[in-house]
């Protein structure tokens, strides 16, 4: 550790006199992909049939992590939400950073092994190994969350009755 001072501190030093312009570019935020998440843009939108319904909330997301800058957290804590499920892509970024952001909140994740797609394979699978590494038992599939699902509907259906 008493090595990577004095280099940090270099760097620290000749980045100062870097203008903060040429250090946070467009080119250099929007990545390899490009400008993405961007409102009524078709490949932005919810697939058809995930549409919310009337009385479900949609918060639309903006950066990678579906809690960055968005009121994700405050409805999951206001409805008492435990548990996050997570599909779609890709798996090395958005699903990684909203898992990690979730995971440091304190919910558990589930993140539909089948329902997920990353940049590449060896990308999705190392983001699976790396959200494995937080919560053991986060890795589902399809199935095991349908059938979950249905056991949550059954506890309600009792609980009402």
């Amino acid at each position: 550790m008493r090595r990577l001072a004095p280099r940090a501190c270099r760097w620290c030093g000749s980045r100062r006199s870097t203008s903060p312009t040429s250090r946070t570019s467009a080119a250099r935020l929007d990545g390899s992909e490009g400008p993405h998440c961007i409102e009524g843009n078709k490949y932005t939108e919810l697939a058809e049939g995930l549409e919310p319904l009337p009385e479900e909330f949609h918060i639309r997301k903006r950066r990678y992590s579906g809690f960055f800058g968005t009121e994700l957290d405050l409805v999951l804590k206001a409805y008492k939400a435990e548990t996050v499920v997570l599909i779609g892509g890709f798996t090395d970024i958005c699903i990684l950073y909203t898992a990690v952001d979730a995971h440091q909140r304190d919910f558990y994740l589930n993140v539909v092994t089948d329902v997920v797609m990353g940049s590449s394979l060896q990308a999705h699978d190392d983001a699976l190994e790396m959200i494995r590494y937080l919560q053991r038992d986060s890795l589902v599939t399809s199935d095991d969350t349908m059938q979950w699902l249905a056991s949550l509907e059954d506890v309600a259906v009792a609980v009402a009755e």
